[in-house]
């Protein structure tokens, strides 16, 4: 019996792991249409509480690499063992049927993006040591 309880556990971590995985994938494809409706270009500038500015591209991948730098390790640290299943959730949120970011994803970006200038900040990116 505990053979097939981690086996079904396997299996389900399994289906939600690639339903997680299918939903980034959609959302990347969202901001990099939004940011290109917005700004014409498949790039951002990311501008620092210090007033840095940093100049990224911002292609689908390069969508994926933020979240999975930033806010996946979030994540799994807030939620623990139920990590995968809450950023699913939360990631449902992020867009609308039409799989275009919803108000609610655009705010969630942008934080997201605040988060990334905070880092870059505390790194010190841009200073003389870099």
């Amino acid at each position: 019996m505990k053979e097939q309880n981690e086996a079904l556990s396997s299996h389900a971590d399994y289906a939600i792991s690639s339903q997680l995985a299918e939903r980034i994938a959609r959302l990347c494809g969202a901001v990099w249409v939004h940011n290109l409706a917005l700004s014409g270009t498949e790039s951002m500038t990311i501008t620092t509480p210090e007033g840095r500015s940093v100049d990224t591209p911002l292609k689908p991948s390069d969508v994926g690499a933020l979240i999975d730098a930033y806010l996946l390790p979030v994540m799994k640290l807030v939620h623990k063992e139920q990590w995968k299943l809450t950023t699913l959730a939360e990631l449902e949120l992020w867009q609308n049927e039409d799989w275009t970011l919803s108000d609610y994803g655009i705010a969630k970006w942008n934080m997201l993006v605040n988060y990334i200038a905070t880092h870059i900040d505390n790194v010190g990116y841009g200073d003389a040591k870099h």
